[in-house]
């Protein structure tokens, strides 16, 4: 799963399972791995969010801090029932056609697939804090032999700016 897709999945879980409506104005998130056993930590920007009236969809705009490859990505859900499905679709200038789906419950992640991805396969994930701050997610990333593995991801909200509404 692409990092930036990454940050929208957690930012949805945050903002969608609470007990109160949330005006997001601004989030500061990082994401960690290990690649080739090697540690990594990359650091996001999200802005210019806009939740649409039905509370249903949002657009947000993500960058990688210090600079990157920026991506706006539009994130759907099915319904406000937990378990809804939801999709998230890249902007045309980052991924053209690259498009992600998971069903949403309060605490995990599940049946979570890529199209249009070349690298990325299936992928689940858990909230591992009380207030939805931080996820690991299960992702399967192509492996040089064509095949899969699966490759653990912390991801973690730093800073939210917000108010309620």
């Amino acid at each position: 799963m692409q990092p930036h897709s990454m940050c929208a999945l957690a930012l949805a879980t945050y903002v969608w399972n609470r007990p109160y409506a949330l005006h997001v104005t601004g989030c500061k998130m990082n994401v960690e791995y290990r690649k080739k056993g090697i540690y990594k930590l990359n650091k996001y920007e999200l802005s210019n969010f806009i939740l649409c009236s039905d509370n249903k969809e949002f657009r947000v705009h993500i960058m990688r801090g210090g600079g990157g490859i920026t991506c706006d990505i539009t994130v759907r859900r099915s319904s406000k029932d937990e378990g809804s499905e939801v999709q998230m679709t890249h902007s045309q200038q980052h991924v053209a056609g690259l498009r992600e789906v998971f069903k949403l419950y309060k605490r995990r992640i599940a049946s979570g697939l890529h199209y249009n991805s070349m690298k990325y396969g299936s992928f689940e994930g858990d909230v591992i804090h009380p207030q939805r701050k931080r996820m690991r997610l299960y992702c399967n990333v192509k492996r040089k032999d064509g095949g899969f593995a699966p490759v653990p991801y912390e991801l973690e909200i730093k800073q939210i700016y917000t108010q309620r509404v």
